[in-house]
């Protein structure tokens, strides 16, 4: 176990962006379950802590938090266009479900 977790500290220690890096290990199928969850856990916090007016539309399959591409946008200041930019690199997902 300790071995998965090494690695893993090994693969964000050595990204430009940590946090990028963090959020792309949290969805990373190849990474164990127990430490995605982890994973999964801190940035809900960090969310919660930072943006506290940023609140989930809803949960998904596996009680994970959805948010509004547009409550996103509007809590950090951006176009709701490179909210979808981001979301797709990360999760190289169709964006135009989330609209």
């Amino acid at each position: 176990m300790n071995d998965q977790r090494d690695d893993l500290l090994f693969r964000l220690s050595g990204s430009d962006d940590y946090a990028e890096e963090l959020i792309k290990a949290a969805f990373d199928p190849t990474v164990p379950d127990y430490l995605r969850a982890e994973m999964i856990e801190i940035l809900s916090e960090c969310i919660s802590e930072c943006f506290p007016e940023l609140k989930p539309r809803g949960y998904d399959a596996n009680n994970l938090p959805v948010y509004a591409t547009e409550e996103i946008a509007r809590t950090l200041g951006v176009p709701q266009d490179s909210v979808h930019a981001v979301i797709a690199n990360l999760t190289s997902m169709d964006c135009s479900v989330l609209q």
